[in-house]
């Protein structure tokens, strides 16, 4: 939802949401992104590494390396002026679209839902015109996600709120992180087959493709699709 609607500024300080951790309190060099990335930059020149603390209560990955990380324990990543340091929530899902070389390039017709998964991940994606006062009569879309482990398999759904909004989104990359490659991919009949690259899968409506040196499987979702996603 948009800050004027529900306050919450989209930069903050570690201790907004970790009132209980003592150790958050005088950090002033670390601020959460949303609210499941923490960003670490580095502000001194000539700085090649530095110390990040991990908040308790949360398991952290490195958005670059995928290493997983307990809270509670501060750590040193390597940096320097051109590298930030990103740590992710597990059980996080984060929206975001590819690579743009100026603002409004292109359309977002695939939103990307990278997603760290050990149990469940939930996330309320808004979208509006972002250039007028539309939102305001109604003119907006929320679309909740929720990402399950169930047993010996990972279901996908969507569940489509207020629809408003005339979207270009088409479908969904369901990005997961730390995965194992899949014997089937399915939503009630339909079937997703396996594509042999990611780039075929950009072509394809629905599919899956797993990456197995990065461990990570990548499945193409309709917007339509009105079932589970189950991934087995």
């Amino acid at each position: 939802m948009p800050e004027a609607d529900n306050g919450q500024p989209v930069q903050q300080p570690l201790v907004y949401q970790f009132q209980d951790d003592a150790k958050t309190y005088n950090i002033e060099d670390q601020f959460m992104f949303g609210d499941s990335m923490m960003l670490a930059p580095v502000v001194k020149e000539g700085q090649t590494s530095r110390e990040v603390y991990l908040p308790a209560g949360e398991t952290w990955v490195d958005y670059w390396t995928g290493k997983e990380f307990a809270g509670n324990q501060t750590i040193s990543v390597k940096a320097d002026l051109g590298t930030l340091p990103i740590f992710v929530k597990n059980n996080s899902i984060i929206p975001r679209q590819e690579v743009e070389q100026y603002t409004d390039e292109k359309k977002l017709e695939n939103l990307i839902l990278d997603t760290y998964l050990t149990g469940k991940a939930s996330y309320s994606f808004y979208e509006d015109d972002a250039k007028t006062l539309d939102y305001k009569q109604g003119e907006y879309n929320v679309t909740e996600f929720h990402v399950e482990k169930k047993g010996n398999h990972i279901e996908f759904e969507q569940d489509k709120k207020n629809q408003k909004y005339a979207s270009d989104i088409k479908s969904y990359t369901l990005k997961l992180h730390n995965a194992e490659e899949p014997n089937k991919v399915q939503a009630a009949n339909n079937k997703y087959a396996k594509a042999g690259s990611a780039e075929e899968l950009n072509k394809q409506e629905r599919g899956y493709y797993f990456d197995s040196g990065e461990k990570v499987l990548y499945v193409k979702i309709p917007v339509n699709e009105n079932h589970k996603v189950k991934i087995q």
